[in-house]
């Protein structure tokens, strides 16, 4: 997981806490996350079928390398996209459950 991704699941998990905090610039963030890491899955996405397609027509092992790089890229993003939406929606539902609206949803 990226550090950057771990620091903001952090910041929404706090929110769980008594911790205070500012929780609309918080989930702001935490829904800037989840969009920034679908955009960089799609991306991955998209060069992984560029990459499986440019290998079918040669065998370059250079680009064997990269396409399990990218495989790999995209299973951390996942992993990381997950645990950020499962967080956010903790947040989101004890937040309603308090009474607090909450705007959004990217689960």
């Amino acid at each position: 997981m990226s550090e950057e991704t771990a620091l903001l699941i952090g910041r929404v998990s706090d929110l769980l806490g008594d911790s205070g905090g500012d929780v609309e610039r918080t989930l702001t963030d935490g829904y800037a996350g989840a969009l920034a890491l679908e955009a960089e899955r799609v991306r991955l996405e998209r060069r992984l079928t560029e990459l499986t397609t440019a290998l079918a027509d040669d065998q370059d092992s250079e680009r064997l390398d990269e396409l399990v790089a990218l495989r790999q890229r995209i299973s951390r993003t996942d992993e990381e996209l997950s645990q950020l939406r499962a967080v956010l929606a903790r947040v989101r539902k004890r937040l309603t459950a308090a009474g607090i609206a909450v705007a959004g949803s990217l689960t």
